[in-house]
């Protein structure tokens, strides 16, 4: 088992994530939870996010699913599978804002066969959000975001220009 990423619970529950997607929580004091349940999902937590209701959102190149503070998947979010790594890129990275929307970045142009350069929002239950208009968007990749404290959204990557 590798160690992809790591995520504190409000609970002060550690949550770790790897490959297959195996999580593994611990409690506050290193010992084992025995009573988090491990969902059935594919892939692997390169990115792990907490919500501030606890929920937990899992993010790997393709796939992002979202599952509760106990480790059961949420059926009340919808699987959100349609980049393609072989045809439009991947997910670098990502933020979940306070609402529980979440902002992608990374390698892609498209998302479900529209257009959506390198920057993408989903609501809080999995839908695109069409808040974000990325115009014609950045002409490169980004690789990192990052939200202030002022609400303010910053991007790093190899782009010229937006």
């Amino acid at each position: 088992f590798a160690i992809y990423h790591i995520a504190i619970q409000p609970d002060g529950k550690i949550i770790l994530g790897g490959d297959g997607f195996r999580l593994y929580r611990l409690n506050s004091d290193g010992s084992l939870d025995n009573t988090f349940l491990n969902c059935d999902c594919a892939g692997y937590a390169k990115k792990i996010y907490i919500q501030p209701d606890g929920k937990i959102v899992l993010i790997n190149q393709s796939i992002i699913i979202r599952l509760n503070s106990n480790g059961s998947l949420d059926n009340t979010f919808k699987k959100i599978t349609g980049f393609n790594e072989n045809l439009n890129g991947s997910i670098k990275d990502a933020v979940v804002e306070s609402n529980g929307k979440i902002l992608v970045v990374g390698h892609f142009t498209k998302y479900n066969n529209h257009n959506h350069p390198y920057i993408l929002r989903f609501n809080s239950v999995g839908d695109v959000d069409g808040a974000i208009d990325s115009g014609e968007g950045f002409n490169s990749p980004i690789y990192s975001i990052f939200k202030d404290s002022n609400e303010k959204i910053w991007v790093v990557g190899i782009f010229n220009y937006y």
